[in-house]
């Protein structure tokens, strides 16, 4: 079965099919930034002064330190709020590298600058998923998408493979086949579906989810709830302070998503996660009860625990604060 080598990975990112990165000026409103990323369909948007990085602001950020937090923060200068100093990849940086720093953070964005600090590109994890998929056409894209199964469902899983790590350890294929369950990391976050808007965010902010399981008598799933979700459809058209309290998650969450079995093969996630352009699938039992949530991150982050990866010192950029000239 293909294997990508270590060796294999130090092709340089500018050779990816990269986006160009998106950015507004530290002194945009926070109003403009959400707009701006509820246009583009975007998680993240890069923050410039004088056209050079100096922060990044994300879904997440409106998701656990704005919404519900802040009062009329829709005036509040970007600058205020956003993450400062990020750490960037140069341009000239290897695949490698870029997979180590997914790998050792929680991020889901990661800059990319030129030779003057100035934002080129922007790689999600999304991105990094794809990009794996291309890799391994027959073990991942062939297998196709998983939308309609029953409890008596079966794939092949090689568990008789050897998963090790090695020294020169790059991609396996033999991953991908691998049971679903063995990515989840994490707890779900299980909610009713009557809940209100804000006794939802305020469990997932209390939590430090990015995704809560709407439920009927904490069984039946009814919907998913998700920072996106906030970010598309809340923010700029609910009056937090007025109305949150008062309006059932029910008319803003994702109803009916998509779920899988934890024993359904890593493949068809990651095929259904990029057909669907979402980045969370629902894992459940086979009464189709919520088990837990499997996001892209775990998947990339499962692959990274059976690969060797290392890093060039001389890829990687802590951003530094820019003075005014």
């Amino acid at each position: 079965m293909k294997e990508i080598l270590k060796e294999e990975l130090e092709i340089p990112i500018q050779k990816l099919p990269l986006l160009p990165a998106i950015s507004v000026d530290e002194d945009a409103s926070l109003k403009d930034v959400y707009l701006l990323m509820q246009e583009k369909k975007i998680g993240c948007i890069l923050v410039t002064k004088f056209d050079v990085l100096v922060g990044i602001i994300t879904e997440k950020d409106f998701l656990f330190h704005i919404l519900g937090k802040i009062e009329s923060f829709e005036d509040l200068k970007v600058k205020e709020v956003m993450t400062k100093r990020p750490i960037a990849l140069k341009k000239d940086a290897k695949l490698h590298s870029l997979m180590e720093l997914f790998s050792l953070h929680d991020f889901r964005h990661i800059p990319v600058i030129d030779e003057d600090g100035c934002p080129i590109h922007v790689i999600s994890i999304r991105d990094l998923i794809k990009l794996i998929a291309d890799f391994f056409p027959d073990e991942i894209k062939k297998k196709g998408v998983l939308k309609k199964w029953n409890r008596f469902h079966t794939d092949l899983q090689h568990e008789t493979f050897s998963l090790d790590r090695s020294d020169s350890s790059g991609i396996k294929g033999e991953l991908f086949f691998q049971p679903i369950g063995k990515a989840i990391s994490n707890h779900p976050l299980i909610l009713d579906e009557s809940l209100s808007l804000s006794e939802v965010l305020n469990k997932m902010q209390t939590n430090k989810k990015s995704v809560a399981i709407l439920t009927e008598y904490e069984t039946k799933i009814k919907g998913i709830m998700t920072e996106r979700d906030f970010l598309i459809k809340v923010l700029g058209k609910v009056d937090f302070n007025l109305q949150a309290s008062s309006i059932s998650i029910s008319n803003f969450m994702t109803k009916n998503p998509e779920c899988l079995l934890s024993r359904h093969i890593l493949s068809y996630a990651i095929n259904n996660m990029l057909e669907g352009r979402y980045r969370n699938v629902v894992v459940v039992n086979e009464d189709r009860q919520p088990e837990s949530v499997l996001s892209m991150l775990d998947i990339f982050k499962y692959l990274a625990d059976h690969m060797t990866l290392d890093h060039h010192e001389e890829d990687i950029v802590r951003v530094r604060e820019k003075k005014d000239s």
